[in-house]
């Protein structure tokens, strides 16, 4: 606060070097806004270069998924061996040995079209 109150302090007492300063600043900004537009290859700024962070983020989704689908499928396989050895099967068994074919299904086609 007391800095910024001297500040203006200094604008009141010295208007002209104020007013010189920032014509300065502004020719500087304005000389480098120039230079940028006609000297700077307009490559750097074409909207066709993808930022790094998303480079590689849809190779990192898809091994994700397909990772993730890799271990449900395990796990419904080993579900449904499990089925394989049981002798006796009851209702409620059968229900899930359709489910985990469904799902198993479901897995295949999609791993198949990836």
């Amino acid at each position: 606060m007391k800095s910024i109150r001297e500040f203006f302090e200094w604008i009141n007492k010295y208007p002209k070097q104020f007013y010189k300063y920032s014509l300065i600043l502004l020719l500087i900004s304005l000389i480098f806004f120039v230079i940028e537009i006609f000297f700077v290859p307009r490559t750097l700024f074409s909207e066709k270069t993808e930022p790094l962070l998303f480079n590689n983020s849809d190779k990192y989704i898809k091994s994700r998924t397909s990772k993730d689908k890799q271990k449900k499928l395990k796990k419904v396989m080993e579900e449904l061996e499990e089925f394989q050895i049981k002798e006796t099967l009851d209702k409620s068994d059968s229900i899930r040995i359709e489910y985990l074919l469904n799902q198993y299904n479901i897995l295949k086609h999609e791993k198949e079209e990836h």
